[in-house]
């Protein structure tokens, strides 16, 4: 009767490093009750995309952006 091979393992596995999620700078703002507000009462106020609708089409917002990025010097809440 034929039977299953045990899974071979390596007896240590060197520790992993986290690929993809990065902590950024301003992970913490991101998460705040506050920008989360300002980002509901943005895509309310304004739900198409303003990239696309430049280019003289319409899709539904999803992503809120700053003017000038936070990282270059912008402001934490200005849109």
């Amino acid at each position: 009767m034929p039977t299953i091979p045990k899974p071979s393992r390596r007896a240590y596995l060197p520790p992993r490093e986290t690929q993809g999620r990065r902590l950024h700078a301003n992970s913490a703002f991101y998460q705040s009750s506050r920008w989360r507000r300002l980002r509901r009462i943005k895509l309310n106020a304004d739900p198409l995309c303003e990239e696309c609708r430049s280019r003289g089409l319409v899709t539904e917002a999803t992503v809120v952006d700053h003017i000038v990025p936070i990282n270059e010097g912008g402001a934490a809440l200005d849109l």
